[in-house]
């Protein structure tokens, strides 16, 4: 799975000892910074 991430150059975020809360917002974090890079682009 490592290598797959890798290759697709996807985030991997880390949920050793995080609240399901704590991984929603580090999950949205990375969507919100995709997003401004996308339409930046344009």
């Amino acid at each position: 799975a490592r290598r797959l991430f890798t290759r697709q150059k996807w985030p991997v975020i880390d949920v050793t000892r995080r609240s399901v809360e704590e991984i929603a917002s580090a999950i949205l974090n990375l969507y919100q910074d995709h997003e401004k890079t996308r339409h930046a682009d344009k």
